[in-house]
């Protein structure tokens, strides 16, 4: 990364640091990022239910760590998204009232209403 400030890093930049160096302010950088849009998207397909979203991102965010050298860079808000719709395993994502709506995360599919981050 040079004497770039992580601020001005590209996302894939930030991802090599930290898998290469386990660089926890590239980490930072990512989470700074990311997360309050990631939060608003959650939140939507929780219908409002903000201590199941926190949890939500948490869990997204563990599990894009763990397979941060697979994750597609070129697109990390969508990324996120999909990781973020199916880390809340028993969680009401999206809308309950449509039969099946809870084969949406698993389907990888976006419920009404919802944009991905």
């Amino acid at each position: 990364m040079g004497r770039e400030t992580h601020s001005e890093v590209p996302d894939r930049g930030l991802a090599e640091a930290l898998l290469e160096r386990g660089d926890e302010k590239a980490f930072r950088e990512l989470y700074r990022r990311h997360t309050p849009r990631l939060f608003q998207f959650v939140l939507r397909l929780l219908s409002g239910a903000e201590v199941d979203a926190e949890d939500v991102v948490q869990e997204t965010w563990l599990r894009a760590a763990q397979h941060l050298g697979r994750f597609r860079w070129e697109s990390t808000r969508p990324g996120l998204g999909r990781v973020g719709r199916t880390a809340g395993p028993g969680r009401q994502i999206g809308r309950a009232d449509r039969p099946g709506a809870g084969d949406d995360a698993a389907a990888g599919r976006v419920p009404d209403g919802a944009d991905p981050p």
